[in-house]
C-alpha cells in the first residue's frame, strides 16, 4: 500500500485529489503538511507507515472516503478476466480480455522463477508503469507483493538522489569513497527535507555548513581573467607588444555616402572651366547637362 500510495501522489495531479479527498481538506494546510509528511518519510517501514495513515484517517474521520481509506488496484479485479492460460517450460501465457477496449484481448507472458512479465500492451515499455493486465496476471499466480523489477526509480521519492562519484573512481577500486560520497547525499537531501520551511532552523544548518567551510576548506582565491588566460596558455603576458596586429584592408568596393552641398562646391571649384557649346561660357558644365539647354526644351 505504501507503494501505491507513493505512485499516486506522484502521478496525480492537484484537481485530482481535490475531487478524491474534497476541497475543504485540500485548503486546510495542517492536513496537507501531514498527509505529505507521512507519504514522503523515507524512514517508515511499511508497518509504521501503515499505522501512522490509519491515525491520519481516524483523526479526521475520513474512514468513510473509500480513495483513502482502501487505495486498490481495483482496475486489474474488476475490468478484466482471465480467457485462457497455457503453460510450457515454467513459462505461462494470459489471454487477458480487458473491457475498457471494447472486450480487446491482451497477452501477457509470465514467467513465474523470475516474476518477469511482459504484455502486449506495451504500458510498461512506453511509461514505466505496470498495466492492468499484469497485475492481474501476478494475482492469478498468488503474487503478494509487486516485483522490484517493475517500480521504476523514476516514479519514487528518491528519484531527483543523483550518484556524485566521479567515473573514473571506478577504476582506481576506491568502492568505500563511492559508498561514502552517496551516503552523504542522501543525508544531506534527507536534513534538507527535514528541516523544511522553518526559518529558524534553515538559519542554523547555514551557520553549521559555513563554519564547517570555514575550518575545514581552504580559502579560495578569486582568479582574474587576465590570470586564468595566462594559467590556460603557460605564459605571462608580456610587458611590452612587439607585434602588432595588420591594418585592415577595405576591399569590399568604394564607400558611398551622401555628400554636403559645401563638398560638392569645393569639388567643383577644384574643377578647371571649359567652353559649353550651348552658352557660350566658360563654366563647370557641357553641352550635355547644360541649364539653358533645359530650359529651351
Amino acid at each position: 500500500m505504501l507503494r501505491t500510495i507513493t505512485a499516486i501522489f506522484l502521478t496525480d495531479s492537484v484537481s485530482v485529489r481535490d475531487l478524491w479527498i474534497g476541497s475543504v481538506l485540500c485548503s486546510e494546510k495542517e492536513f496537507l503538511d501531514k498527509i505529505d509528511g507521512i507519504v514522503w518519510n523515507r524512514y517508515y517501514e511499511p508497518d509504521e507507515f501503515e499505522v501512522a495513515w490509519k491515525q491520519l484517517i481516524d483523526e479526521y474521520d475520513l474512514q468513510g472516503n473509500k480513495w483513502l481509506a482502501d487505495i486498490e488496484i481495483y482496475a486489474a479485479c474488476v475490468l478484466c478476466d482471465v480467457c485462457t492460460i497455457s503453460e510450457s517450460e515454467g513459462v505461462k501465457t494470459y489471454g487477458i480480455k480487458d473491457k475498457t477496449t471494447m472486450n480487446r484481448t491482451f497477452t501477457v507472458i509470465h514467467n513465474v522463477l523470475t516474476n518477469n512479465a511482459e504484455c502486449s500492451c506495451k504500458n510498461f515499455q512506453r511509461i514505466g508503469i505496470i498495466c492492468r493486465h499484469i497485475f492481474l496476471a501476478l494475482k492469478t499466480e498468488d503474487v503478494v507483493c509487486i516485483p522490484k523489477h517493475f517500480i521504476m526509480r523514476r516514479w519514487t521519492k528518491d528519484a531527483v538522489h543523483q550518484k556524485t562519484c566521479n567515473p573514473s573512481l571506478s577504476d582506481q577500486g576506491s568502492d568505500d569513497l563511492k559508498s561514502n560520497l552517496n551516503e552523504l547525499w542522501m543525508e544531506f537531501n534527507g536534513l534538507i527535507k527535514c528541516v523544511g520551511c522553518d526559518n529558524q532552523l534553515i538559519k542554523d544548518l547555514l551557520d553549521v555548513i559555513r563554519n564547517f567551510k570555514s575550518q575545514k576548506l581552504p580559502e579560495t582565491t578569486h582568479m582574474s581573467k587576465t590570470d586564468l588566460f595566462e594559467k590556460l596558455i603557460g605564459s605571462p603576458r608580456p610587458s611590452e607588444i612587439v607585434v602588432q596586429p595588420q591594418q585592415q584592408a577595405k576591399n569590399k568596393g568604394s564607400g558611398k555616402r551622401l555628400k554636403s552641398d559645401r563638398e560638392k562646391i569645393t569639388e567643383q571649384a577644384k574643377r578647371h572651366p571649359r567652353k559649353c557649346r550651348v552658352c557660350n561660357q566658360m563654366v563647370n558644365h557641357d553641352s550635355r547637362n547644360c541649364p539653358d539647354k533645359k530650359n529651351k526644351c
